[in-house]
Parts: structure tokens; C-alpha cells; sequence
């Protein structure tokens, strides 16, 4: 119980105490409205609290990592067409009203081309989480997600390239690096014998702003400095990286 909900019962409790209870009627019409009045207060509550946590300068913050976005260096950012985008998107984590507010922190951030933001991302995002619904879920399964960065580029043959690096806002003691791409693994792992796996690349371009399914170890190549470096997203789960599940 809130401390408004404690200070509603208590004005309920003195209301009623104060007013004579011959009429059965009219006492449940006094206990009814301010459970009415309670019920819209907590409902306004929790608008506030997203929303304060969204405008808040402090707490997008996380303590004790210096290099990280703010909302001064995010303001005006639409005019370089930049997006603060989420790696742990916010919507997914709908069924918690605290795990979805601490997806606003800056260190669940970077700066995204809002092309790629609101578009194919986005739509891979929606992808993943139906996977997750109409796939895994009903399987059982256990879903393992992994969001990062990279300043690699993807090529339209699959060739990993070396992109620019490039800070955002341009110009700016403060700025932060904005990733030539962004890339998101996933593995539902149903048993000790059975997993399969989904993978997504997708260059944070203005111009390309395509992204992409491919398999994890196709991923795992364009992470890598070196063709002779190896990765591995999931080691405690090796059969995720042998059945593939495009999407």
C-alpha cells in the first residue's frame, strides 16, 4: 500500500465515523468513492512516474560511469536525425513498471540514426518478440537475448568493414560515440538437448539503413577483429549455435 493509499483509507475511516451510518446504502456509497478516487490516483501516479523518468536530468544517469549520454547532449538531436536509441527495448519490458522505466537509463542507450530507429529495427524488434510468443514460448522455451554494438559495417555481400568513428553531438567536449552498428542474438533453449537460435545485423546508417536476419555464427564473424579470432554469444548453450531460426 502507497502512503496515498494510506492517507485515503484513513480520511475514509474518519469520513465515515463522522457521518451517521443509519442508511446501509449510504455507507457503501462512502466506502465506494474514495476506492473510486484512489483507483484514478493511482492510475495518474504511474503516468507520472514514467514520465518523470523520461524528463528527469538525473535519473536517465547511472553513478559512476563518467562517459555516457544526457539529456543536454540528446537535446536537439533531431536535427542531426538521431534517435536515443534503446539496446533493452522498453516495450518488451512492458509487464514490470520498474524494468521498463530503468530501460530510459543512458547506459541503455546510443545514438541511433532515427532511420534505422523507427524503421527496420524497430520492425526486428516487433520480429524478435513475436518469435519469443508464437515460437519459444509455446515450446517451453527459455529466451536468452543478448543487444550490442559494433564499429564494424556490414557489406550487402556479408563482408565485415572497418566504419568511421564518429561522436555525437559533433563538435562537442561532452560527446559520445555514436556505433556504426547495432546487432541482437537470441537463443530459446527448450531442454538440454534441444535450442535453437535467431540473429539480427543491422548498420546504424543514415543513408543504409537496412537490417538484416542471419545466423549467429555469421554474427559471430562480423564481431571478430580477425578471421582468426573466434566468438562464441552463448557458451554455456552449444547447440544454439547449430540450428538457426531466420526470421
Amino acid at each position: 500500500m502507497t502512503g496515498r493509499d494510506l492517507a485515503n483509507s484513513r480520511e475514509s475511516g474518519n469520513e465515515e465515523r463522522r457521518t451517521s451510518s443509519n442508511s446501509t446504502q449510504n455507507s457503501r456509497q462512502q466506502r465506494s468513492r474514495p476506492q473510486e478516487r484512489n483507483s484514478k490516483s493511482n492510475t495518474e501516479n504511474n503516468r507520472r512516474v514514467i514520465s518523470s523518468s523520461r524528463a528527469s536530468k538525473d535519473n536517465g544517469r547511472s553513478t559512476g560511469i563518467t562517459k555516457q549520454g544526457t539529456n543536454a547532449l540528446y537535446a536537439g538531436s533531431s536535427a542531426y536525425k538521431i534517435d536515443k536509441g534503446h539496446l533493452n527495448p522498453s516495450h518488451i519490458n512492458s509487464y514490470d513498471q520498474n524494468h521498463q522505466i530503468a530501460t530510459f537509463k543512458y547506459t541503455n542507450a546510443v545514438p541511433q540514426f532515427a532511420g534505422h530507429n523507427r524503421i527496420s529495427w524497430r520492425e526486428y524488434e516487433g520480429k524478435i518478440a513475436n518469435y519469443v510468443k508464437t515460437v519459444c514460448g509455446p515450446k517451453g522455451g527459455n529466451m536468452h537475448l543478448i543487444t550490442g554494438t559494433s564499429n564494424y559495417l556490414r557489406s550487402t555481400t556479408g563482408q565485415q568493414l572497418t566504419g568511421k568513428i564518429e561522436y555525437f553531438p559533433p563538435n562537442n567536449p561532452n560527446a559520445i560515440m555514436r556505433p556504426n552498428s547495432l546487432w541482437t542474438p537470441g537463443c530459446c533453449v527448450v531442454s538440454s538437448t534441444s535450442a535453437e537460435s535467431i540473429a539480427v545485423w543491422g548498420n546504424n546508417d543514415n543513408v543504409d539503413t537496412e537490417t538484416i536476419s542471419l545466423s549467429p555464427l555469421d554474427l559471430e564473424k562480423l564481431l571478430v577483429a580477425e578471421p582468426t579470432q573466434s566468438a562464441d554469444l552463448f557458451p554455456a548453450y552449444p547447440l544454439c549455435r547449430k540450428m538457426f531460426h531466420p526470421l
